[in-house]
């Protein structure tokens, strides 16, 4: 299984995720972090500078991490980078469809995703499988949004149900508290475990 991590802010080396799968191997990583136009939303600019980086990146991981929530717009260029996937899912506490104003933010990926390629939910294609781990209770995850209620035990009969049901090509995730927005060690250290239980899991069903 390939992974591409996508470095934003400073969340995945204040919990040391990027150091962990840095020594599993078999690891893109996209370094964005100096990369202006990005927080909650996408300049055209960077969106430019994205897509040039994801051209280059071939093939890129089935897995990807894209940093907190601020950064879940990273799912739709992702999802429209792939030609040959038409069955957009999302696992989200937020419907990420507002109004598209010719800006793309956090919070209308989705429906810029339905502007560019109309969603279709084909029951032929393998399922696209954005997840933000938001959806979690914060007994699991700690997040700098308001979040969902779901047990990890829950996600993962979820994803399950998606995987025999329709299969998954692809897996995003975002999702995460950085210190800036006031994480604690004990934050980093739950979102770090959760992120691991959830990489075992997705290892043994892709």
């Amino acid at each position: 299984m390939k992974q591409s991590v996508f470095l934003m802010s400073e969340v995945f080396h204040e919990e040391g995720w990027a150091q962990y799968l840095d020594s599993a191997g078999n690891v893109d990583f996209l370094d964005f972090r100096d990369l202006e136009g990005t927080s909650c939303y996408c300049s055209n600019d960077a969106m430019d500078e994205i897509w040039d980086v994801l051209t280059d990146q071939d093939p890129q991981g089935n897995v990807r991490w894209i940093d907190t929530g601020d950064y879940h717009y990273l799912s739709a260029i992702n999802y429209l980078s792939l030609e040959d996937a038409d069955n957009l899912m999302l696992i989200d506490n937020h419907p990420d469809n507002f109004e598209y104003d010719d800006i793309l933010t956090c919070g209308n990926w989705m429906t810029y995703v339905n502007c560019m390629k109309p969603l279709c939910a084909s029951e032929k294609s393998p399922a696209y499988l954005s997840i933000d781990l938001d959806i979690l209770s914060p007994d699991y995850f700690r997040t700098n949004w308001d979040q969902g209620s779901m047990s990890l035990d829950e996600l993962f009969s979820l994803i399950r149900t998606i995987a025999v049901s329709k299969g998954i090509s692809d897996v995003d995730i975002c999702g995460g508290l950085t210190r800036a927005k006031g994480a604690r060690d004990k934050d980093l250290e739950l979102n770090f475990n959760t992120r691991k239980l959830l990489l075992e899991f997705l290892s043994e069903i892709l």
